[in-house]
């Protein structure tokens, strides 16, 4: 983006709660003020634990407290009154009210679409919404300047189920190490007690929700006990944690499994794990395997659609194991913590955010 322009590059989301998408769309717009870019945050919901990390010379702007339909028009007025140079939007709502939002603009700025997960498999099912979400999709996707998944399986399922055309859509990996990783990896992990001699502590960290299948974790888990004391913290909210909690009752683990919430910190519980779990039944990416690597904890992951291969380089930086499957998962626990994992700390550097924010940056330019 060239910084002689002066009209501002707009971040669209649903709000600043905790969460991958938030958390990329933090370091994005720390990065773009770094290199002179201005940056406007639009809110959907003017809420979330995260509007105390979005850096000092980002103007935000909330479209008052409303869901993807109802944002469509304050959205609308924001691109009038604003002009931003170009858009950059995350999620399946915002990209979609996004687009709407433009529809007959005199001066349309330049859209990206960041697309976070697998369309065939995030959208699946036959309930009205899903099948409206789907259509508009189809419909609307092939407006964006430009559509970036977040890995190159993403990429191929939108290709495949939406029709884009291969030269609007492409891969562009989560900036998913910041560059203050090291400073905030090394705060205390207040939430856990003092390490207990031969009691492993697992970690996995995400949403409460289907897609992260924490109930194979927590199954797999009960597995692992047999066999030698430990822990298993989640960090993490969502709709799931009744379920999952009830699941830990019937299981008899749940004086072991420590439901520790949403944390806008998870690099030092990372770091102090005797290990990271990955549990997903499908996902986009992973920022949380790519934070794992970097804090130099061994890694078990499912080696679900998609991201994680990737990101593991086929089992390189991590043990993969088939998604769904807890005996595999308890398998590889097992083997991981009795031998270890490699260092990863390596590969992470991959996925900095500079080299992230210049694929955006020549996408967002044209």
């Amino acid at each position: 983006m060239r910084e002689s322009v002066g009209r501002p590059i707009a971040l669209v989301v649903a709000s600043m709660h905790v969460g991958g998408v938030e958390r990329m769309t933090i370091t994005l717009a720390r990065e773009f003020l770094r290199r002179g870019v201005a940056v406007d945050l639009v809110l959907f919901s003017r809420k979330g634990p995260l509007l105390d990390q979005v850096p000092a010379g980002v103007r935000i702007f909330g479209l008052g407290e409303v869901r993807a339909r109802q944002a469509v028009r304050p959205l609308r007025q924001y691109l009038k009154r604003e002009r931003p140079a170009a858009v950059l939007s995350a999620a399946w709502e915002p990209n979609l009210a996004t687009l709407v939002a433009s529809l007959g603009l005199r001066s349309p700025p330049r859209i990206v679409l960041s697309v976070r997960n697998t369309f065939s498999l995030a959208l699946a099912g036959n309930s009205f919404g899903r099948r409206i979400m789907r259509l508009a999709t189809k419909i609307l996707y092939h407006r964006a300047d430009h559509v970036a998944a977040v890995s190159i399986g993403a990429a191929e399922d939108l290709r495949q189920h939406v029709g884009l055309r291969p030269d609007r859509v492409g891969a562009i990996y989560n900036p998913a190490l910041p560059d203050d990783f090291e400073r905030l990896a090394s705060e205390p992990a207040d939430l856990f007690d003092a390490p207990q001699p031969g009691v492993a502590r697992i970690v996995t960290v995400g949403r409460l929700a289907p897609a992260k299948d924490q109930a194979n974790l927590i199954r797999a888990f009960a597995t692992v006990l047999e066999h030698r004391p430990a822990e298993l913290f989640l960090f993490g909210e969502g709709e799931m944690r009744p379920a999952l909690e009830a699941l830990t009752v019937e299981l008899g683990v749940a004086d072991r499994v420590k439901f520790a919430g949403m944390v806008s910190n998870p690099f030092p519980y990372m770091r102090a794990a005797d290990l990271f779990v990955f549990s997903s039944a499908w996902e986009g990416f992973g920022n949380v395997l790519v934070e794992a690597m970097a804090a130099g904890v061994p890694i078990v992951s499912t080696d679900c659609p998609h991201g994680p291969f990737e990101i593991l380089e086929g089992g390189k930086w991590g043990r993969l194991v088939p998604p769904g499957d807890s005996a595999a998962l308890a398998s590889a626990m097992l083997e991981s913590l009795d031998k270890g994992g490699v260092d990863a700390r390596e590969r992470a550097r991959e996925f900095t955010v500079g080299r992230v924010a210049d694929q955006y940056l020549e996408l967002l330019s044209g």
